[in-house]
């Protein structure tokens, strides 16, 4: 998956994150949960700015000690999620994500993909 990050380019405005690059150049790969299948996955850094992200909620899902350790496992601190997104999903339907903490604002992000070989 090394290979896809290479290949793209993210920036960010407010909450609109756009992952830029040729998406038929990406490489697919079989998720290691097998029910999300094999996509063009890309792994995005979310800083949360939390100093743990075990409670925070990310679309209602309360995020667990395993999460951390996920995103920590790869060298991110405490405090970020790894987010894998499938480049050739949110080509055509950007994701929305809301991450809740307590006694924090609401972060709303928006995630796409701009194919730039069209």
């Amino acid at each position: 998956m090394a290979e896809n990050q290479s290949l793209v380019t993210v920036t960010q405005d407010g909450g609109d994150i756009v992952i830029t690059g040729a998406l038929g150049d990406l490489n697919e790969f079989p998720s290691s949960v097998v029910e999300q299948g094999t996509h063009k996955w890309i792994a995005l850094d979310i800083a949360t700015g939390l100093k743990s992200i075990v409670g925070a909620t990310w679309n209602g899902y309360t995020m667990t000690q395993a999460d951390e350790d996920e995103a920590t496992s790869i060298g991110l601190p405490k405090g970020h999620i790894i987010y894998w997104t499938k480049a050739d999903v949110i080509s055509s339907t950007p994701a929305e994500i809301t991450i809740t903490a307590e006694g924090k604002e609401d972060c709303e992000l928006t995630v796409s993909f701009e194919d730039n070989s069209l």
